[in-house]
């Protein structure tokens, strides 16, 4: 009370001093003194109130209403596991080696997810889309598996939804390794395959859904080339799966894109196949020869099956190290095993002409019309049948044909042995074996 007192005081000595304003003088009355006062202590207090409610208020908070503290945009959405759905856009396969089993590709690729911190009020805000810098926000970072060497490019932005939904665009582009099955060449098909997972979070905080595929048509022309010559695209899809790891009991999400293709045989049916066929008729050619003439014959039979080696190790060269056979390695056996056949055919008749006696004569003669149809026929039903049936299975039918042909001769082990004894001596085979008459006309012209 003492302190009001010597307050009013000094306010009631300070407003009846006499101010000068010009010629007039300005005088107030007590009852104005003391209003004023009482309001001027008001504001006072009012102000120190203001200042104290300021400082010990959080900040943010005006109105009344408390603020949240700031939240980290760059961590992982508190609703877990955060659905990422990827979707692909195949640019172009533009590489695939054979021989190295991998393959180049470039595609986009696009996730999307749902993060409730970033959710706006669109018919407020005055647009249904924001465009946010991609660095200050969460955004998952798949890694890809079985790269040689790729180049993956980040969008610099991420499209933001009323609801929280955010898009966002990766470009990849390198080198993949992948396993090819190669039974079935030159008609094979395989399946590219891309791999990516979440190998910084588990499968309880991210899992990748698939979404939409689609192949560029950079040319507008309704058939994409997006895979290169002497190639067909089939298919593209994408799917998901777990990778687990039972050591470390984690689990992974993973994205995969699938892109199937097929060969096209064009190129190997007339730069390998349609060649081959008239060099080996070529050396059916030495039955229409004649049988004195062994020289000829045998350059003839080498030449085809050098020439035949020789596209066995063309083919080898553009195909990896395997341990099978594929179909292209069955046509070409069955060609050397004819032209080989062809060969021996022709050593036989030349032995048996050799022996100028009439019946080994008659047999060269028959020996050679039937190679004459023959070898052609059977051929052809080869070819026919591995063209058709799977690679063993036509291989295993021509094995059990041979093996019917063979028992159709009825051998035994005697006959066996008078077989082989006839290849290594033929001299003594025939001249067993010729007609009592043949042999005394042979006699009395020695």
């Amino acid at each position: 009370m003492q302190d009001k007192s010597a307050l009013n005081r000094d306010i009631v000595n300070l407003c009846f001093r006499r101010r000068s304003c010009g010629k007039t003088e300005l005088t107030w009355t007590r009852r104005q003194i003391r209003q004023n006062a009482r309001l001027l202590r008001r504001g006072i207090m009012a102000a120190i109130a203001v200042v104290l409610l300021v400082a010990v208020a959080p900040a943010g908070a005006i109105g009344g209403s408390a603020a949240a503290p700031p939240v980290d945009l760059t961590r992982l959405p508190p609703d877990r596991p955060v659905k990422v759905t990827l979707g692909v856009e195949l640019l172009r396969v533009s590489r695939i080696e054979d021989h190295d089993e991998q393959f180049d590709i470039e595609f986009n690729l696009f996730l999307s997810w749902k993060d409730p911190r970033l959710a706006f009020d669109g018919s407020r805000a005055g647009h249904h889309k924001r465009v946010v810098p991609a660095e200050r926000i969460w955004k998952p970072e798949p890694d890809l598996v079985d790269d040689l060497g790729v180049t993956v490019q980040d969008g610099r932005s991420a499209h933001l939804l009323p609801d929280g939904t955010v898009r966002w665009r990766r470009y990849y582009r390198g080198t993949v390794s992948s396993n090819f099955d190669l039974h079935e060449f030159p008609f094979d098909a395989h399946r590219l395959e891309v791999r990516l997972e979440a190998n910084s979070t588990d499968v309880g905080e991210v899992l990748y859904v698939a979404g939409e595929s689609t192949v560029r048509d950079e040319e507008g022309s309704g058939s994409p080339l997006a895979v290169p010559h002497g190639w067909k695209l089939v298919r593209l899809s994408t799917g998901t799966a777990e990778s687990r790891f039972p050591q470390l009991d984690e689990a992974f999400s993973r994205f995969m894109v699938r892109v199937e293709i097929r060969r096209n045989p064009h190129y190997y049916w007339w730069a390998i196949v349609l060649p081959l066929l008239p060099i080996v008729a070529t050396s059916w050619s030495v039955f229409w020869m004649d049988p004195t003439e062994f020289n000829s014959q045998a350059s003839v039979g080498m030449t085809a099956m050098l020439t035949v080696v020789a596209y066995r190790i063309t083919i080898d060269s553009s195909l990896p190290l395997l341990s099978y056979m594929t179909r292209m390695d069955y046509f070409l056996l069955i060609c050397q095993i004819w032209v080989f056949g062809a060969f021996l055919m022709s050593v036989a008749i030349h032995v048996c002409h050799s022996q100028n006696t009439a019946w080994s004569v008659s047999l060269a003669r028959r020996l050679g019309e039937c190679c004459r149809w023959l070898p052609p026929l059977a051929l052809c039903a080869s070819c026919a049948l591995l063209a058709s049936a799977p690679p063993s299975a036509a291989m295993a039918l021509l094995a059990a044909a041979a093996s019917i042909a063979l028992l159709a001769c009825r051998p035994t082990p005697r006959r066996i042995a008078r077989w082989c004894w006839a290849a290594l001596f033929p001299e003594r085979a025939f001249r067993r074996c010729q007609p009592p008459a043949e042999e005394q006309r042979r006699r009395s012209a020695a």
